[in-house]
């Protein structure tokens, strides 16, 4: 990097941030999710306290069979946002996955709760 660059960097962080979550876009798109979750780590450097992130960083981890991660993450994204309901249902989908029963029905009924259309919130506390 040169010395311009790095001074662009300084005067211009939203910069990094944006090439930052083009490159998770990306990534995730190409079901690269170790590299999604690298780039989510440094948006969330950028935005500590954006929901979307930490729910899209979820969604890596839940794909990569990191569940506890996801768990984690998912509830992360529901304490600042209490509002997203794909959070609560990812949480559900993960224990499921870690075979938490209990929780993933209380995930699932969070879910039904915050919105009460979200069908595959139903079919997963169905299952």
């Amino acid at each position: 990097m040169t010395f311009l660059a790095i001074i662009l960097l300084i005067q211009q962080p939203q910069n990094v941030y944006i090439s930052s979550l083009s490159l998770v876009i990306a990534n995730f798109a190409l079901k690269k999710y170790d590299f999604a979750i690298t780039d989510y780590n440094k948006a969330i450097q950028f935005n500590p306290l954006s929901a979307n992130i930490y729910l899209n960083r979820a969604n890596a981890h839940y794909n990569t069979k990191q569940f506890l991660e996801a768990i984690t993450d998912y509830g992360k994204a529901l304490e600042l946002d209490p509002k997203l309901a794909p959070a609560a249902y990812g949480r559900g989908n993960a224990n499921t996955n870690l075979t938490n029963f209990r929780d993933a029905i209380k995930d699932y009924t969070l879910a039904i709760t915050i919105n009460p259309k979200f069908i595959q919130a139903y079919i997963g506390r169905g299952n």
